[in-house]
């Protein structure tokens, strides 16, 4: 999973969940990030793993994440920093 689909998946689990839900299951996540078209599929394990990792638990009710995607100005900055995680080292220099 590149860094483009684990801050997509961070960026989802961090907001609201879908209507009717109080909070995100590994199940909802999955489904939104292929709704979305972010992945084909993706397994709860690889889920599981990208949380731990950056210690997001959806499930708790801390919001300090990412802010909301109105604003125009933070999400060109944000795909400007995706586009340079995408690259190879050697591509940088």
């Amino acid at each position: 999973m590149d860094g483009e689909v684990q801050a997509h998946l961070i960026a989802l689990s961090c907001g609201e969940a879908p209507e009717g839900r109080d909070r995100w299951t590994l199940r909802l996540l999955a489904d939104q990030m292929g709704d979305k078209e972010y992945v084909d599929s993706i397994s709860h394990d690889s889920e599981r793993q990208v949380l731990k990792e950056n210690e997001i638990k959806p499930w708790q009710k801390k919001e300090w994440c990412i802010p909301p995607f109105d604003n125009a100005e933070f999400v060109c900055s944000m795909e400007n920093v995706l586009e340079i995680y995408k690259k190879h080292y050697d591509d940088l220099h």
